[in-house]
């Protein structure tokens, strides 16, 4: 909404006319920005509260996996816990049939994108992991995942 300008007319009274805002997209930045973080932050909400529910680390280790999968709309997600040097798998979201706990070997921090993810404490993406020289387990890439 445009905010109003003091003006005086020349018999010395002081009327109230609209002027534009000047800097327009940058207020449309600011709600789309404000928007994405408040869709954020109900995620993370939704998340802390499906988890802390929970009754075992499984449970919330699982609950974590679906609605991570859910509201990120991912096909496939994977959880490791990490322990000293080691990421032990303790849940995968339904999205890949091949994908099985049991066809996972135990990870190293520092190996494969998930142990340089451990390692770095951030996200490690790859477009192709079948490309990537990064990504040296083949489980990933027998059960079908591609990035």
């Amino acid at each position: 909404m445009p905010h109003k300008t003091n003006r005086e007319k020349p018999d010395s009274q002081i009327v109230r006319t609209p002027s534009r805002i000047k800097n327009a997209p940058a207020t449309v930045q600011r709600k789309s920005t404000l928007k994405q973080a408040n869709e954020e932050l109900t995620i993370l909400n939704r998340l802390t509260r499906t988890v802390t529910a929970q009754t075992s680390l499984q449970q919330a280790c699982d609950a974590a996996v679906k609605e991570l999968s859910v509201a990120l709309n991912l096909g496939v997600v994977i959880l490791f816990l990490q322990e000293g040097d080691t990421l032990h798998l303790k849940a995968i979201s339904q999205g890949s049939a091949h994908l099985r706990p049991e066809a996972v070997p135990l990870h190293i921090v520092g190996e494969c994108l998930c142990g340089l993810a451990a390692q770095h404490g951030r996200l490690m993406c790859s477009t192709n992991i079948h490309r990537d020289k990064r990504c040296t387990w083949t489980e990933c890439k027998k059960a079908g995942l591609y990035s």
